[in-house]
């Protein structure tokens, strides 16, 4: 196949599949979606009413525990005194909490009173089947099955569904002999539901278990297509799933989504036929992209010089064999770079050990120089050493560091060149001695100068000995017309000649050497670097005992 026609197939497929796929999935995703915020809010509802409930039941219990830890009504079941029932157990008070039912009953479970009023129309009413048997043994309000807590919750009898709280009998104090227990009753008739109903705005109805099996949380029918039903369960107060509280909804979001889907057909035939066109016109873009994709692929290959770079390779077309040769070809530069590479390595590792062997005959060379001069013996080393630390200090980059190094070894080089008449006479020089003792920085330049490697390094041995104010020598300059190298390294040799033993002098204490090199700052030395020396050195480092 040619190009345009594999052009021509893949939009055609790719974009029936892709509408047909993204319809269906938006489609049930829509559906399902508003079926699961349908579910949420019906479950939202029912979860209020039962909450609603529980509160009824943890507030009929604290008025449960006011009675039954009152000292009247403990006092009342010792003595029974009729002033106790006419003062509080009249309808109206009744009516006042809000409960149908009101019963006494000791310890081993017989009932000792019972009242029950209407708290609507505030008038008595028969005590409700069933209530008068629950406190003997096994039932709910026996003694031994009423903490000092209580109990609460729901509860069904054989006069109908009843909201209950029972408390221990004992005085104020919450101590004493347990006189029995008191239980207080709001019947869930239909004028009960009916005002839970209006105080939730859910309209829902309370059902028996029957023969579902309560779920851990709710369950779902579908009423048709337009509605649903939902139940959650509701245990007793002796934690058995006991009620199940139902109410209906219209599945409003799921209508909603089923009416968007029409608007939603719409839309992705439209954007198809669109995208369709498109896709069609751009064909011949689809093309050139290739070739634009090859063109800036090899551009890059060929800026950056880099072979194990590749172009794309895709499909069987011409096209894809042209990409195919290209990357054979970088493939093959790319081995012999790669062989070029390794020879390169073992050049810089063979310079490497050059400049390694090198420095050890420099080294070599300042040990002969420490050699012959018995007087400063050792003072190679400890110069170098220390104008390398001035050095870092200073933040000299490390190739400046090793050519610093090699000028330190090699600063006194030049005396090789000096009789060793003068340069081991034990006494003064005289005026002809001393002139030619000062021509060893010349010596120096001239048996290092016509070793290329070396030339970095030559400041510190033909300069080390020139002075900011221009009186030192062989050249006479001042000032930074001195390599900074030198001016440093003759800090440093000034203190380490003062810190040293001689024959003709001991060595000086570290307070009047830095005293001294704070003199010469500004005449013979460069004020920097003898700040520089004391920041890198204190004295108080270098005064500290050993």
């Amino acid at each position: 196949m040619t190009i345009r026609q594999k052009t021509l197939a893949n939009i055609a497929f790719t974009f029936f599949s892709l509408v047909t796929v993204l319809f269906l999935f938006s489609s049930l995703q829509a559906i399902r979606e508003g079926e699961n915020l349908d579910r949420s809010n019906l479950l939202k509802d029912l979860v209020r009413v039962r909450l609603a409930l529980e509160e009824e039941a943890r507030e009929l219990n604290r008025t449960a525990a006011d009675w039954a830890f009152w000292d009247d009504t403990y006092d009342f079941l010792r003595d029974f005194g009729a002033d106790y029932i006419a003062d509080n157990l009249e309808p109206s008070s009744l009516s006042a909490l809000r409960v149908h039912d009101f019963l006494l009953f000791d310890p081993s479970g017989h009932l000792l009173l019972s009242r029950s009023v209407d708290p609507e129309e505030v008038r008595p009413l028969p005590l409700l089947p069933g209530l008068d048997a629950l406190g003997g043994p096994g039932q709910p309000f026996h003694l031994s099955r009423v903490p000092r807590e209580g109990i609460k919750g729901l509860l069904q009898v054989s006069g109908g569904t009843i909201l209950a709280a029972a408390r221990p009998i004992l005085n104020s104090q919450g101590q004493g002999t347990l006189r029995g227990v008191l239980v207080l009753v709001r019947r869930l008739d239909s004028l009960a539901l009916q005002h839970l109903r209006e105080r939730t705005q859910v309209h829902f109805d309370l059902l028996p278990l029957g023969p579902h099996i309560a779920p851990p949380a709710a369950r779902f029918e579908s009423q048709g297509e337009d509605a649903h039903r939902g139940f959650v369960p509701l245990e007793d107060l002796t934690g058995n799933p006991s009620l199940w509280i139902s109410a209906t909804q219209h599945k409003a979001h799921v209508l909603l989504a089923k009416r968007n889907l029409t608007h939603m057909a719409l839309v992705f035939l439209v954007a198809s036929l669109f995208l369709g066109t498109v896709a069609a016109w751009g064909m011949e873009r689809i093309l050139i992209h290739r070739l634009q994709r090859f063109q800036e692929e090899l551009r890059v290959i060929g800026d950056t010089e880099n072979p194990a770079g590749r172009v794309t390779e895709e499909g069987d077309d011409e096209l894809g064999d042209l990409a195919r040769r290209i990357n054979r070809t970088l493939a093959s530069l790319e081995e012999s770079q790669l062989a070029k590479r390794l020879t390169d390595r073992a050049l810089r590792s063979a310079h490497q050990e050059l400049s390694e062997a090198y420095d050890k005959t420099l080294e070599g060379w300042s040990f002969a120089m420490d050699l012959r001069d018995k007087e400063t013996e050792g003072h190679t080393l400890r110069v170098t050493e220390r104008t390398l630390a001035l050095a870092r200090h200073l933040g000299f980059p490390e190739e400046e560091q090793a050519h610093l190094r090699r000028g330190a070894l090699l600063h006194d080089i030049g005396k090789l060149g000096i009789p060793d008449r003068i340069l081991l006479k034990e006494g003064p020089l005289t005026e002809e001695e001393w002139a030619i003792m000062r021509q060893h920085p010349v010596l120096a330049y001239e048996m290092l100068s016509p070793i290329r490697y070396l030339h970095p390094a030559l400041s510190i041995p033909y300069c080390h000995h020139e002075r900011w104010d221009g009186t030192g020598y062989p050249q006479g300059i001042s000032g930074e017309q001195i390599p900074r190298s030198a001016r440093l390294f003759a800090v440093v040799d000034i203190w380490d000649a003062l810190s040293s033993d001689r024959p003709y002098r001991a060595a000086w204490p570290q307070e009047r050497v830095y005293e001294h090199l704070r003199s010469l700052r500004g005449t013979h030395l460069d004020p920097q670097g003898v700040d520089a020396f004391f920041e890198t050195f204190p004295l108080e480092a270098e005064s500290r005992p050993s």
